[in-house]
Order: C-alpha cells, then structure tokens, then sequence
C-alpha cells in the first residue's frame, strides 16, 4: 500500500540522516587518536546534551550531533563549548568548562618561588574572562581564545626542514630558528634530532622572493657567516645565527631579517622558487656603476673615472655630492673626479 511505501521511504531518510557522517571532531577525542561526530535527525536528545545538559535548545533545529565512540550527543553549536575536551595545549589530563569562580582552591598546590601564576591562562599568560577550561588535578587553566586553537601534533613535510616537526606542548622561550624573535604565545614545532625549534607561522616562509627596494632576488637563508649587519629595512643587527634573506649577488651584502622581509607592507606575496628569472619579463637592473681598478668606478652620468678619496675639510668644506645634493662633509670618503673635480 501507498502508506506502507511511505513508512518504508521515511526509515531509509532516518537511517540515511544516522549514519550521515561529517568532518567535525569529537571535542571529547584525544588529538593522538581523533573521531569524528555523526549528524542525526531531530533537534531533541533524550539523554540530554553532553555540552548544556538540556534535551532541547532550539526548537527548530533539525539535527544534533552524536558520537558512537564517546556516546555522547551535543546540540548543534553546543559541540563547540563541550563541557569537557581534550587539548593539544594540555594532552595531560581533560580540561573542563568551568566559570573562574566556581574553580574549587586547591590546598595541595605547594608554593615556591616560581614565577607560574596558576589564576592566568597556562598558554598566553593572560587573564582569562568568566569562563575557562580547567584541570582539576594540576591547576591548569585556558582561555577560550587559545581553547578555540588546535594545531596538529606532527608535521610530517615541512616546508623549510628535511625532518618532521612535533607540536612543542610549551610555550617557547628560546629565539626561533626561522625569525630569532621571541613570541611564547605562538603555536611552535620543534625537531628533536637537529635541537631546530620554529614558530607555525615561520614554518612556510617563501624561499625566494624579490622586493621593489633591492634589483635582485633575495634567498632564505638558515644562518650566514659571522659578521655584522644590519637590516635594511628595520636597520638593527641582524643575528646571523637565525634565519634571514639574503643576496647572493657578488658585492652585493643586502641582508633583511625574515619578519621584516615578509612584511605585508614590504613584500607583494609572490614567491619565487619556481620562476625561472628570465622568464618574469622584468626590465634588467642596471648598476649605475662599475668598478674599474682600486678605488677607481665609472659613473654612469659622468665622462671621467671617479677615484675614493678621504674627506679633507680644508679642501672639500664647499663640495656636494652631485647624486643627492647634500654637502660631503658629513662623510670620511667619497668619489671625485681628479680631471673636472
């Protein structure tokens, strides 16, 4: 009979909307083992939701979440506020969703003379607002803002490195190896085997990129030998024990720490590493000199050779560079012509 079909239609529609899976992950799952939910019809759990404890949240919603290895059911939008997860920050022991005033005192906790305030955010060191994840057996605490921040654990081909990365459980207190900058709040990766510890966000540095403020490509570099230099975009030192770019042009020391080089207002986005040069259609970049002996150039916008002279303030008190305009006198050498001066 028609009604029979119809009856039979609806359980097929039911078991189909069941066993829907979806790409969301059980907030309950550990990082190291994940699962994910399953969408089922209707809005209403009879067992109540794992996250707000109440069978019905809105009344029109036509789904709710459910997952068969916890067997736990959320409402949808609840699963993101699970009242118990499991965080990469902390794989330790579950965190629990609790309100700062409701935290128990923990009388076990013994005082020392360690800096670690246990009423601040155990990941960024900041205070948390009204409602944190909570360990109950170590004190731990994390905001909302970090809760919400699920870096994974390995990173099997990194970009910049030619061994996987683990995900670094701590705040990194040391320079990374990609920029030399200090930032604990960052999530960072760390390879036990070369003692090499990176920020996430330095891991996909572009290895080859070229600015509107240098003629040449400029080449990511891990380290560079010992000597000193300054950025040319920041112009403090550079620490050459850390990443940076660099020109691999002869006499040509340009040199940018990788943060600055990197910048949104520096650079265009555009990576480079598989763009053949001469196939860019750029116009050729053209010294406005050359050398031509010891301390002798040929200048592009002058008929004689240019010599490297030391600034004598009896002689050259009245000359100015022809290039800039400004008096020489405020240098210790520059090039003149012997001929014309």
């Amino acid at each position: 009979s028609k009604k029979m079909k119809k009856e039979r239609k609806n359980k097929k529609v039911e078991k189909k909307e069941v066993d829907q899976s979806c790409e969301i992950k059980c907030p309950v799952s550990h990082p190291t083992l994940p699962h994910t939910l399953f969408i089922r019809a209707g809005g209403s759990i009879q067992s109540g939701c794992f996250a707000c404890g109440k069978q019905k949240q809105f009344l029109r919603d036509p789904f709710h979440y459910h997952c068969t290895t916890c067997d736990v059911d959320y409402h949808d939008r609840c699963h993101l506020r699970s009242k118990q997860i499991t965080h990469p920050y902390h794989l330790q022991h579950p965190l629990t969703f609790t309100r700062l005033d409701e935290i128990p005192v923990n009388n076990n906790v013994v005082h020392t003379r360690s800096r670690i305030n246990f009423d601040l955010c155990g990941w960024c060191v900041k205070n948390p607002d009204t409602w944190v994840y909570s360990c109950s057996i170590c004190s731990f605490r994390l905001c909302l803002p970090c809760s919400e921040k699920n870096p994974l654990l390995t990173i099997h081909n990194p970009k910049n490195h030619h061994h996987p990365l683990y995900f670094l459980p701590r705040p990194l207190l040391v320079p990374c190896d990609a920029c030399g900058l200090v930032r604990a709040w960052e999530t960072s990766y760390t390879c036990f085997q070369c003692n090499y510890m990176v920020h996430e966000s330095c891991m996909d540095l572009p290895r080859i990129i070229k600015l509107t403020r240098h003629p040449h490509r400029l080449f990511l570099a891990p380290y560079l030998p010992r000597e000193v230099l300054s950025c040319s975009v920041c112009y403090k030192a550079v620490d050459t024990r850390y990443g940076q770019y660099s020109c691999h042009h002869d006499d040509c020391s340009y040199v940018l720490h990788s943060k600055c080089a990197t910048h949104d207002t520096v650079w265009d986005g555009r990576e480079l590493e598989w763009e053949d040069p001469e196939d860019q259609n750029e116009p050729e970049d053209v010294a406005s000199f050359k050398k031509v002996g010891h301390d002798l150039i040929e200048y592009f916008d002058h008929e004689h050779h240019l010599r490297l002279e030391k600034y004598d303030g009896a002689r050259d008190a009245t000359k100015q560079c022809q290039a800039c305009v400004f008096p020489i006198n405020n240098v210790n050498r520059f090039y003149d012509c012997n001929q014309c001066s």
